[in-house]
């Protein structure tokens, strides 16, 4: 539809709409602890540069910047993009509280655990750990609300400035790594955030980067495989179906965990991938894979979800090897990790 389309304004704005839902959706699951992570052994110095590189102009507006890392971090298991959420959100909020200009230090540092179990109050189990620290000298907050800045809604900010997630969407997140996240502030002074989260001893994993020249997305390609849809919601089951037949799959689906199975029975030789919901009624994601890969334990698998995570597990965390895709998503989007998959 082009823009001189008389609906195009109206649908634009539902589309508006419908991403800020998604989003606010997505930060109160990491609040909860119900997102699903997908970890990779990752290097915090890596995080703090890459973004500084991407937002460091912009976070510099009136504000000196200084990175201090150590030299020979540990490695963490972490999901890169939601410890990068974690450091966006808080250097944002930094920015904010120097609307007058000021100092913003990163630092990172290798943590013995006698350190980290007195900064956290005896939360965290023994270990080496890793401290990411962000300070500003700014507004600074007085106890009461230090108190509650953890809590979802609560905001300093004015109406329509912030929706009041972003702090308990961190902590969420740092929850979710079993790590903790501790706060020392003074009014007229300053705040600094301090972040432990538990090593590893493993090298650092190399994450690649898609690059896709702006304006120009990737053309996303089909093919002819067969493909079996496990999805309970009866919309989106065939909203997908549709989308992938588009592209030259063929489709066929199920609307729980045994329908699937017996599908799969049934046509074992010909299902070329799964695209399975990770909670469907009768029969579990997880459950299903574990069936499916019984019977063939080469059977390729998407798993698909929203905000039900939690009723796998508490912390459900991705095994090597799962290809998974966050819901809301685009069609598009499926067909290329579709085709990602099959190869």
């Amino acid at each position: 539809m082009t823009q001189s389309h008389p609906l195009y304004d109206n649908l634009h704005h539902i589309q508006e709409i419908a991403n800020r839902a998604a989003k606010m959706t997505h930060q109160l699951l990491a609040f909860s602890r119900r997102q699903v992570l997908e970890p990779s052994d990752v290097n915090l110095n890596m995080v703090v540069e890459s973004l500084l590189s991407l937002f460091g102009k912009i976070l510099a507006d009136q504000i000196e910047i200084e990175f201090l890392p150590e030299a020979d971090l540990h490695t963490v298991h972490v999901d890169y993009a939601q410890i990068e959420q974690v450091l966006m959100n808080l250097c944002v909020n930094a920015h904010d509280a120097m609307p007058d200009g000021g100092k913003l230090t990163i630092k990172t540092a290798n943590v013995p655990y006698e350190e980290a179990y007195l900064k956290s109050r005896g939360q965290l189990g023994p270990g080496e750990y890793v401290l990411l620290s962000v300070q500003d000298t700014g507004t600074g907050m007085d106890e009461q609300t230090q108190s509650h800045i953890f809590e979802p809604f609560f905001t300093t900010k004015e109406i329509g400035k912030g929706t009041g997630l972003g702090l308990s969407m961190v902590h969420g997140i740092i929850g979710q790594h079993n790590g903790y996240i501790g706060v020392q502030s003074v009014l007229d002074q300053g705040t600094e955030f301090c972040i432990y989260l538990p090593t590893i001893d493993a090298p650092v994993v190399e994450l690649a980067v898609a690059s896709e020249p702006e304006g120009m997305p990737l053309a996303v390609q089909g093919g002819d495989e067969m493909i079996l849809v496990v999805e309970d919601d009866p919309d989106l089951r065939c909203l997908m179906e549709e989308a992938l037949a588009e592209y030259g799959y063929t489709v066929m689906s199920a609307a729980d965990g045994m329908e699937g199975l017996k599908l799969f029975q049934s046509n074992q030789e010909a299902i070329a991938l799964v695209v399975s919901d990770l909670v469907t009624p009768r029969m579990k994601g997880k459950e299903l894979y574990d069936a499916i890969h019984e019977l063939r334990e080469d059977a390729r698998f998407l798993f698909i979800s929203g905000y039900q995570a939690n009723q796998i597990s508490q912390n459900f965390v991705l095994d090597k090897g799962f290809a998974f895709l966050q819901k809301p998503f685009d069609l598009d989007e499926l067909a290329a990790r579709v085709r990602e998959i099959l190869g």
